[in-house]
């Protein structure tokens, strides 16, 4: 069993093995089952993904990944800062709501 790797060692310890026919049967079984679990699975690529070989050559990771982060950030922050242009009134505005308000009173 000299060259026999330690999972297949293992695995062969505690089967009842007889003759060369049995020991065969085993190491091939074990090499099937160990070919199933090695195979490389392919995946589908989410659509918002890119390649790191789609980034140019002038680009590094790292800028790739500062201008992704600067863009998101960016967008994240612009609608709250048009929403506060558009809520926030003028000080007249303010000052005439507070008028219109005492004239009740």
């Amino acid at each position: 069993m000299k060259g026999v790797a330690e999972d297949v060692y293992q695995s062969l310890l505690v089967k009842d093995i007889s003759c060369n026919s049995d020991f065969i049967k085993e190491c091939q079984r074990i090499e099937e089952i160990n070919q199933r679990r090695i195979a490389k699975h392919r995946f589908t690529r989410l659509p918002n993904v890119v390649p790191v070989a789609s980034i140019g050559e002038d680009e590094d990771l790292k800028t790739l990944i500062r201008h992704i982060v600067r863009e998101e950030v960016q967008r994240m922050l612009a609608p709250s800062q048009q929403n506060t242009q558009l809520e926030s009134p003028s000080l007249e505005e303010v000052i005439r709501e507070v008028q219109q308000a005492l004239d009740v009173l």
